[in-house]
């Protein structure tokens, strides 16, 4: 029997409420996405930019879940990583955010306890809500991504 693959790593943007952890997940996306040459996704919440998405790229699934701000999305964030997504493929490297405090972020750090991820955290987002913070915290995550896509150590 094959042995069932894990959720290699989770890279976890967590910030304060209303800082940027969106803006800054779409444009780390928008460069993966430009980087590896692949198609954009769809918005699933236009009216807040969140989105879920699989990708594949250089031989490893890549899954984004944005959205962060409730325990119940955090919870299937994690399923979506696991392969309940429109693609049915397990992510080796699953990108999400959460708050910095509350039941969210709680939620999240036993979910990754019990999947076994190896974690890359990542935040506060500085300057909050601004461009030039949102840009700069996609930069370090994308860095990271880099590694990982391409076999890169630390």
């Amino acid at each position: 029997m094959e042995e069932q693959k894990k959720i290699r790593e989770v890279l976890l943007l967590k910030s304060p409420a209303n800082t940027g952890k969106t803006e800054s997940i779409n444009y780390l996306h928008d460069k993966f996405t430009a980087k590896y040459g692949l198609k954009k996704k769809k918005k699933v919440n236009e009216s807040r930019r969140d989105f879920e998405e699989v990708y594949e790229a250089n031989g490893y699934v890549v899954g984004f879940a944005s959205e962060g701000d409730e325990v119940g999305k955090v919870e299937e964030n994690f399923k979506f990583f696991n392969g309940e997504n429109p693609k049915g493929k397990k992510c080796d490297i699953g990108i999400t955010a959460c708050r910095t405090k509350g039941k969210t972020v709680e939620k999240t750090f036993e979910l990754i306890e019990k999947y076994e991820c190896e974690l890359s955290l990542f935040g506060p987002i500085e300057p909050p809500s601004n461009d030039e913070g949102t840009e700069a915290m996609a930069a370090m995550m994308l860095d990271r991504l880099i590694q990982l896509l391409e076999g890169k150590k630390e």
